[in-house]
């Protein structure tokens, strides 16, 4: 199968496309997560801001020593969020209060479980946090973690950390959403484009095998044959073109080799009619060398006189 120059063709044109393919959808996919990625950073930082503006609205309202923790209760009240977990602590790392804590109320979704501030991943997040004004990051928990995103602020002459964590299961299902419409996507286009591909280099190398087969009837019985030329102008009907000269050159040679070989079945013939003459006399020679001309003047008047000379030597 491989010996076919059209199965050729079409497995490195094939190949080609599916490198090609799977290159760029690996590129469009790194894209596109880095783009959800950035979509949510931007986000959390948003979200902190208006938290943030929520919180000292609050605290001017509240009066009291847990005056930080009832504002905070209020604030993340009021920015409850799917798949959102907000946690304030203070510079000891001690949780002041977080969204957990905070009952949702009856027609609001409830925010994701499973404990995520208490894991392993987000303590060396918040240890991390004390060494940046503003961190992002992930923490391992729920179904496909989530991105975190800390930052310090003061309040009532203290310092504490506002932590925001956002489930990534949403961006998780649409990105294996695009993986799995590139996996059905690619090898359709595989497929159409091996089968176009293979088309495509049959209908282009038709000429040829046309023209071999050709070229394989044409023998010495039908040397005047020659190749048909669909298009003298491309590499096709250039090489068509080539091999019909080299024909014609073989078919003159041929007729000049066929012209010589009846010339000299015709010399032969003469040879053998006038063989009595040998060991006459010179002048006798002499006649039947003018007798020998003056018969066979008209049925080889086509012979040059050169070749008489070579006759009566032969004679």
């Amino acid at each position: 199968m491989l010996d076919s120059v059209r199965v050729r063709l079409t497995l490195w044109y094939t190949a080609v496309l599916a490198l090609v393919l799977i290159a760029l959808s690996t590129i469009t996919y790194f894209i596109f997560w880095r783009s959800t990625l950035q979509r949510t950073d931007v986000n959390l930082s948003e979200l902190s801001e208006a938290f943030l503006t929520t919180l000292d609205a609050e605290v001017e309202d509240v009066s009291g020593p847990d005056s930080l923790k009832l504002a905070g209760q209020v604030a993340i009240t009021e920015h409850r969020f799917r798949d959102h977990v907000f946690a304030i602590f203070d510079d000891a790392g001690n949780i002041v209060v977080s969204s957990q804590e905070v009952p949702p109320p009856v027609t609001a979704t409830s925010s994701p479980g499973g404990g995520p501030l208490s894991s392993s991943s987000f303590q060396r997040f918040l240890d991390a946090s004390s060494h940046a004004d503003r961190l992002f990051g992930e923490v391992k928990g729920g179904r496909d973690g989530y991105r975190s995103f800390a930052r310090h602020f003061s309040s009532l002459g203290e310092t504490y950390t506002l932590v925001i964590l956002q489930s990534l299961h949403p961006q998780q299902e649409m990105l294996e959403e695009v993986a799995a419409t590139f996996a059905w996507v690619i090898p359709i286009a595989i497929l159409l484009a091996s089968g176009g591909g293979y088309f495509l280099a049959r209908k282009s190398l038709a000429p040829v095998v046309a023209m071999s087969t050709q070229a394989g009837r044409i023998g010495a019985a039908n040397l005047h044959e020659r190749l048909k030329i669909e298009n003298e102008r491309d590499e096709l009907g250039h090489l068509a073109g080539s091999f019909n000269s080299l024909l014609d050159r073989l078919s003159q040679s041929f007729e000049r080799q066929r012209r010589f070989m009846a010339d000299a079945s015709g010399l032969r013939t003469s040879s053998r009619t006038y063989s009595p003459l040998r060991g006459r006399t010179p002048g006798s020679i002499r006649s039947s060398r003018a007798i020998f001309i003056s018969m066979n003047w008209f049925p080889n008047a086509c012979i040059p006189p050169e070749r008489w000379r070579s006759q009566e030597r032969f004679v």
